[in-house]
């Protein structure tokens, strides 16, 4: 250990001698190093900045590669546009010709050019240019749509371009469901238009004739262009909007019809719209709408007020004469000068002809005269179902004379005179002349039935007043025409061939008469 620690020191002593010994030469030694180590450190700095340099000029050579083939596809593009300029500028008016296509109904091309906008834009969707060349197609069908598909719905159409607008929604991708609502809520408004335009017409009879033009023809054009552009089965079940669609459009044809009919106060005009509604009924009857049950309770009401009104007038005409008729005769002076000038003969075989001799009785010559003119009124148009309801207000009228006559028959008959006789005669004309003669019109008029009803109604009072005539002398037929009313009139020759009652001018004759008789009375 010792040996160790002695050889330790030996070589100490003898470095240390070694050293300062040859100082000078490790001075210049460290000088040379000091120099080789900042040489080394500017080698390294030059060599880290090559380095730098060096991978920025890889980059760079990249980046010029990248620029480069950009550049070229460019290059190619631009090439590519020059030469494809036509197309581009057909491209570029493609919304254009969407609208030109549809505005012309050609929807098969404008499904075409959609279709190719869209192919074209879904393989490069880099490319904002067919994007938006797209949005453009896209907005311009969008305004097509609401500018001409919808208003061409609610026009004038054919099957064929019923079919072909339908065809060219459900290719466009819209529902089903939505394409029936969408069409019949267009149609609807078609036919409301006619409707409004019929409102305008002034006169009820040629609105109630477009009314049923209307309905008859572009109602049933509708239900046969549904039938046509749409199946009908709809999930497994039954179509049930278009039978809503029509139960509206009849509602509506319907309300319209009876406010129009309340204001037709001709039985000419109302025979006219029994006939158009009969052609109407047909033609619905055709789409499987059955209209004719009705139609014809609406005309049948009309026809019944239309009788009701003129009956009501013939009862307020009767009752204001009978308020002032009086049994009392005139006087010889006056019986003078009611002296008929000329005989009236009755034609054979013409039972319908009025009797004339009710003229001289005015009371009942304003009843006859209203009831003729209530059957005039309504000759033309008589429907199935109104039979019963004339013949009850005849009877009714009826009944309110007989009562009349068994009010004063009582007072009249217990006296002596000459107004005895007036009320004998006047029950006479009653019983043989003014009853004949109805039961006779309401047998041409609305049958055998009718006249049997209204005969077995009236028999208890026309019995009861010909018991009266049967216990005193029965007047005779001549007497009865030449004894005058008791009211003062003036002379009057009248026609021998009085006009059947299917001819209105029985009724205006008798008017005239009445007029004749009350201005001089």
């Amino acid at each position: 250990m010792e040996l160790e620690v002695s050889e330790e020191s030996r070589i100490r002593s003898s470095i240390v001698e070694a050293m300062v010994q040859n100082y000078p030469l490790m001075s210049c030694t460290q000088e040379v190093n000091v120099k080789v180590a900042t040489a080394s450190d500017a080698a390294l700095s030059c060599a880290t900045r090559l380095g730098d340099s060096l991978t920025k000029l890889q980059a760079l050579s990249q980046a010029m590669s990248r620029v480069g083939q950009l550049w070229r596809k460019e290059r190619q593009v631009a090439l590519g546009t020059v030469e494809q300029h036509q197309k581009l500028l057909a491209f570029l008016e493609a919304p254009s010709v969407l609208q030109e296509c549809i505005r012309n109904e050609m929807y098969h091309e404008a499904l075409v050019v959609l279709e190719h906008v869209r192919r074209s834009s879904q393989p490069i969707e880099n490319v904002e240019f067919l994007h938006c060349v797209e949005a453009e197609v896209l907005i311009a069908l969008q305004q097509a749509l609401e500018e001409q598909i919808l208003p061409r719905l609610a026009e004038q159409l054919t099957v064929a371009s019923a079919l072909k607008l339908t065809t060219f929604l459900r290719r466009l991708g819209v529902e089903e469901t939505y394409i029936r609502q969408l069409f019949l809520l267009k149609r609807g408004e078609y036919i409301d238009g006619h409707m409004h335009e019929a409102e305008r017409s002034g006169a009820p009879y040629s609105r109630i004739f477009r009314y049923l033009t209307t309905f008859k023809v572009h109602v049933a054009e509708v239900v046969l262009q549904y039938t046509a552009c749409f199946s009908g089965e709809v999930d497994g079940g039954s179509c049930s909007e278009l039978v809503g669609w029509c139960h509206a459009r009849s509602f509506v044809f319907l309300e319209r019809l009876r406010a129009c009919l309340e204001r037709i106060a001709n039985g000419s005009e109302l025979a006219s719209v029994i006939e158009q509604y009969n052609n109407c009924a047909s033609a619905a009857a055709l789409v499987h709408m059955d209209m004719f049950g009705l139609i014809s309770e609406a005309v049948s009401s009309r026809v019944k007020s239309l009788f009701a009104e003129q009956l009501s007038l013939a009862t307020q005409s009767y009752s204001a004469s009978m308020a002032t008729f009086s049994w009392r005769p005139p006087t010889d002076a006056q019986r003078q000068a009611l002296q008929i000038n000329s005989e009236v003969e009755v034609v054979p075989g013409i039972t319908s002809s009025p009797p004339v001799v009710l003229l001289q009785w005015l009371p009942l010559a304003y009843a006859l005269n209203g009831i003729l003119t209530a059957f005039n009124s309504i000759r033309k148009c008589v429907v199935p179902g109104v039979e019963s309801f004339c013949v009850a207000k005849v009877e009714e009228l009826m009944q309110i004379i007989a009562r009349d006559l068994s009010r004063d028959r009582d007072i009249l008959m217990a006296v002596e005179g000459a107004e005895k006789h007036a009320y004998l005669l006047f029950v006479h004309a009653f019983v043989h002349e003014f009853y004949t003669h109805v039961l006779v019109c309401v047998r041409e008029l609305l049958g055998d039935e009718a006249q049997q009803q209204l005969a077995m109604t009236m028999q208890y009072s026309v019995e009861g007043l010909r018991g009266l005539l049967s216990h005193e002398n029965k007047p005779s037929r001549d007497a009865t025409r030449h004894v005058p009313h008791c009211c003062p009139s003036p002379d009057i020759t009248l026609s021998q061939n009085a006009p059947p009652i299917n001819d209105v001018g029985v009724a205006h004759g008798s008017e005239q008469f009445l007029e004749t008789r009350e201005k001089h009375s």
